[in-house]
């Protein structure tokens, strides 16, 4: 018993303290709980040794007590180790036989011996049969509707539709109106008699009539047409080269005063220009956006007999209906 306390409070107790506070223990403390505090099978007690400060306290840890946090448990042996056997003294002489004492009445029952280990795990019984099913329990709740899912891709562009009826041709523009007859030359003096007098000079030609106007007129633009051409009189659409769509000219003169329109405003610039034998002249407007009409009052181009004309578009608006140009034409 001592070594074990000297192992187990080391410096804190001495081994002559560890004596003394082992014969308090088994005089005093322990003497006075015996009557209070049963010891397992074989006599064993045990403590509670307080840390820091050395005060020790029997619990009873068959009842479940324990010790605290703070505490050490300890336990001892209330009995004391058993002692050498001495030897065996010599047979002494056989003494007179005595009386027949009293039968003694039973001697008290020892104490319960230490309980056996477990036996060893019996074998694992046959599994029972399946139970019966259960009712179907009730229905849950419907559970909230999920949100809505990301918008999907924007889906191919659809096929160009068919294309539209022809618009009615627009009337042809007034004839402008004849010019003034020029005046005749003066008559030359007449000759002195006898030779013959010289002819007078011919009096200049007189100016010639008004201008014509001429002009053409597409019925649909597709959206998709980004440039094209008109020609003279009516089409239905733009024509894809200047030599498609240009006309003859009847007669030589001057292209002047050009002028282009749309029945409704533009989404975007759309440019005229006046093409001579599918050449750009500088004969050009431009419809803004926004706008229905431009005019190029600056420039001309001279037109021979035979030269050819269009107009060429570029389209920065998208769909258009019913596309007209004109210009007067001063014949020389």
């Amino acid at each position: 018993m001592r070594p074990f306390l000297n192992r187990l409070f080391g410096s804190r107790l001495s081994a002559g303290l560890t004596a003394s506070v082992l014969t308090a223990v088994v005089m005093g403390t322990v003497g006075a709980a015996l009557a209070t505090i049963p010891s397992t099978p074989g006599g064993m007690l045990t403590g509670c040794y307080k840390l820091p400060g050395g005060d020790l306290r029997l619990i009873d840890k068959e009842a479940g007590q324990a010790c605290k946090g703070t505490e050490l448990e300890v336990s001892w042996s209330q009995n004391g180790p058993t002692g050498a056997t001495g030897p065996t003294g010599a047979t002494g002489s056989a003494g007179a036989t005595g009386p027949v004492g009293a039968t003694g009445g039973a001697g008290p029952t020892g104490a319960t011996g230490a309980t056996g280990g477990a036996g060893p795990a019996g074998a694992t019984g046959a599994t029972g049969g399946a139970g019966p099913t259960g009712a179907t329990g009730n229905a849950g709740p419907t559970g909230a509707t999920g949100e809505n899912g990301p918008a999907g891709a924007t889906g191919p562009v659809g096929a160009t539709g068919g294309q539209g009826p022809a618009g009615a041709t627009g009337t042809t523009g007034a004839t402008g109106a004849s010019g003034a007859t020029g005046a005749n030359g003066a008559t030359g003096p007449p000759g002195s008699t006898g030779l013959a007098g010289a002819t007078g000079v011919a009096g200049a030609t007189g100016a010639s009539g008004g201008p014509t106007v001429i002009g053409g007129v597409v019925t649909f633009v597709d959206p998709l047409d980004a440039s094209g051409f008109i020609g003279i009189g009516g089409e239905a659409n733009l024509t894809a080269s200047a030599g498609d769509a240009a006309s003859p000219i009847a007669a030589a003169g001057t292209l002047a005063g050009f002028r282009a329109h749309l029945t409704a405003a533009a989404a975007g610039n759309v440019v005229f220009t006046l093409y001579v034998n599918g050449v750009a002249t500088a004969v050009t407007c431009t419809v803004a956006a926004a706008a229905t009409t431009c005019t190029d009052g600056t420039h001309s181009a001279a037109i021979s007999t035979g030269d050819t004309v269009a107009v060429g578009v570029t389209n920065g608006s998208g769909l258009l209906r019913h596309v007209r140009w004109s210009a007067r034409l001063a014949t020389t």
